[in-house]
């Protein structure tokens, strides 16, 4: 309470000592000129025009310097109003000007762990990681060519004890007092993002294996089918059958069957490239996209594949030995769509069931 009645008593005074010094100069000035014009013409001081004088200029300087302290007043009300709103705000805001930060909230501060003097003066880009700068860069250098006026970017900041945090970044220019100032803010959006990863890993990734699930692998095929789109492009298609898995499941036990099949999974990444898709497509039945992959490619790794699975598993401390039945189609001789494509490596797969089992089959 004290410190606002010192506020008041500032802007009361303020424009006070201003108007008794600009009426002591006029006073002065008045004075000594009209001495000094008297003198020069040898004509006698009128006291009681002077007094005249200096009354008529309180008149006139009086509703001004009044309208002067209102002014102030109503000023100094709005910015008290203004630092109220941006401190009390739950989203960092701050100013950027001439590279530097001019201006962070607490909540800016509360968001990255710093502390004000910290972050005063320092460039924005400091705060976030290398990989985001020339992001963040661009948005600015459009604003400043009035290319943008308003941008919301994620980006990824870096909090004082080195954490790494998702944020959204809202900025907007401004012209003060001439010049750019880039004004914003920023929302911790870690959980967000964090909901949004699981969310699409439940919608596109098998839980058991961390493999991509079946509706993944179709969109990726669909996308490389279509994206293709001449004779020439080349790819294959594997889908391969556990031969005695159902038998391990039943007589060592769900758990040791989903730790089979994360061992099979592990096994199938081996003995593919980074540039092959392997996916869990159901059960125990797992489907491979080998990129640019001929008949040669699809050959090579079927037997790769067929070998790896047929080496027995150690599960729980028990010798668990099970095998691959693998179908195979090519783009485009077994077909464009990719129905068909998966159809027909379905069909090869029970020819290699039907041939003895560990073994693959082309359609």
């Amino acid at each position: 309470m004290k410190s606002r009645k010192v506020k008041k008593l500032k802007w009361k005074i303020k424009p006070g000592i201003v108007l008794a010094g600009v009426l002591m100069l006029k006073v002065a000035e008045m004075v000594v000129f009209q001495r000094v014009l008297h003198w020069y013409q040898d004509i006698p001081v009128n006291n009681k025009e002077e007094l005249i004088d200096i009354i008529v200029l309180l008149l006139i300087m009086s509703p001004f310097t009044i309208i002067v302290m209102r002014q102030q007043k109503t000023m100094q009300e709005a910015e008290e109003r203004y630092k109220g709103f941006t401190e009390d705000s739950l989203v960092g805001i701050f100013s950027y000007e001439d590279a530097r930060i001019t201006y962070v909230n607490s909540r800016f501060l509360q968001i990255l762990g710093y502390k004000r003097e910290d972050v005063i003066g320092r460039d924005f880009h400091d705060l976030i990681v290398p990989e985001d700068h020339d992001l963040v860069a661009q948005s600015i250098m459009s604003k400043l060519h009035n290319h943008e006026e308003f941008s919301v970017l994620q980006i990824r900041a870096i909090r004082k004890d080195d954490k790494i945090i998702e944020v959204e970044l809202y900025s907007t220019i401004l012209i003060r007092d001439g010049r750019p100032v880039i004004s914003g803010s920023i929302m911790d959006i870690s959980e967000r993002v964090s909901r949004e990863r699981t969310l699409q890993k439940l919608a596109f990734y098998d839980q058991l294996t961390g493999l991509p699930n079946r509706k993944s692998f179709e969109d990726r095929l669909l996308e490389v089918s279509h994206g293709k789109g001449t004779e020439t492009a080349r790819f294959a298609l594997l889908f391969l059958d556990l031969d005695g898995f159902k038998q391990a499941n039943d007589t060592y036990g769900h758990l040791a069957g989903d730790l089979l099949l994360k061992e099979v999974a592990t096994r199938l990444l081996n003995c593919t490239r980074e540039e092959d898709l392997v996916s869990r497509y159901a059960g125990d039945e797992f489907l491979i996209l080998l990129s640019k992959g001929d008949r040669t490619l699809a050959m090579e790794v079927a037997e790769r594949i067929a070998g790896a699975i047929n080496t027995p598993f150690i599960i729980n401390g028990n010798e668990i030995v099970i095998s691959a039945s693998i179908g195979i189609s090519l783009y485009p001789e077994d077909g464009k769509e990719t129905s068909i494509l998966i159809k027909n490596a379905d069909t090869a797969m029970y020819q290699a069931k039907g041939a003895g089992k560990n073994t693959y089959q082309f359609h």
